[in-house]
């Protein structure tokens, strides 16, 4: 961000809208250890004004906490893909519960064509086609932006159609149509929309659909927060394939499905770990274990 470039950590996030990032307006009480946008050592950096009202400002809330601040216009690169006068949410309020997640900021990227505050509209008028996932349980994660022939390149990749028509507040969301699932050998039809989220952490379906999948776990219980958990040591979990319209496939192997990385909790003398799938959102679960690339467009296929 800026001129000259100030480097950030940050959750790349399809299910929110908002860029933003620890700044010099953020107090320092809430600053920690983060790396901070300095406005004043940027020389690109404008503040959004008031004349500008609602995009003067950014109010951001995610199910691990909320951020709100100011906004300024500056140069954001990411990828080799730079954007001339993006909008940067410069935060002055961070909670508690997301102060405490490791990262300089958020990169939110969802389905939304304002064109005053979408990365994504400003992408696709850039001649960026695409931006393709792939993250990795080892921690060797990539995410490419550039045109849909260099995305897909090499790769043979299965297509369904992405809506908008999924709204959360006052923005849109990657919306697929899930119409079957198969776990072991049992197969089911359905009819699901599901929304793609990069920054949820695990998979998310209707509890018919999460009760069948641990009905074939030998021990399950449910956890605080409505976690299920099952032994740690428990054998290989079953695989999980999600089947969506137009034919394209995912099939999550049975170690993705465990999201514990670490030992687990320790209850009554058994480490127990929480399973990947609880309740309709596509996260990194499904990104680990596929190639899962997403066009710049409105109503453009997600592969």
């Amino acid at each position: 961000v800026g001129t000259p470039k100030q480097d950030f950590k940050m959750v790349f996030d399809t299910g929110s809208p908002w860029l933003w990032v620890y700044s010099s307006t953020t107090p320092a009480t809430l600053r920690g250890s983060y790396h901070i946008y300095n406005l004043s050592a940027s020389s690109t950096s404008r503040e959004v004004t008031r004349a500008e009202a609602p995009y003067h400002i950014f109010n951001a809330s995610y199910v691990s906490g909320s951020a709100s601040g100011v906004v300024y216009r500056d140069i954001f690169s990411f990828d080799g893909v730079e954007v001339a006068q993006a909008s940067i949410g410069c935060a002055t309020t961070v909670s508690d519960s997301l102060s405490r997640v490791n990262i300089d900021g958020l990169f939110g990227i969802s389905m939304d064509s304002n064109p005053r505050t979408s990365l994504l509209n400003t992408f696709n008028q850039s001649g960026v086609g695409a931006f393709a996932v792939n993250y990795q349980r080892s921690g060797n994660a990539t995410i490419k932006f550039g045109p849909l022939a260099s995305i897909t390149s090499g790769k043979s990749i299965n297509y369904t159609t992405a809506s908008s028509k999924g709204w959360y507040k006052d923005y849109s969301l990657w919306n697929v149509q899930l119409n079957q699932w198969s776990a072991g050998i049992s197969h089911q039809a359905a009819s699901l929309s599901v929304i793609i989220n990069t920054g949820s952490s695990n998979i998310n379906l209707p509890n018919d659909v999460v009760d069948r999948y641990y009905s074939l776990v030998p021990r399950t219980m449910g956890g605080q927060a409505g976690w299920i958990l099952f032994p740690c040591n428990s054998s290989q979990l079953p695989e999980f394939k999600m089947g969506f319209v137009g034919g394209a496939t995912a099939t999550i192997p049975g170690k993705a499905m465990n999201w514990t990385l670490g030992s687990g909790d320790l209850i009554n003398g058994t480490r127990w770990c929480k399973g990947s799938l609880q309740y309709a959102n596509w996260g990194p679960s499904v990104s680990r274990s596929q190639y899962h690339m997403q066009t710049s467009g409105i109503h453009l296929p997600v592969g």
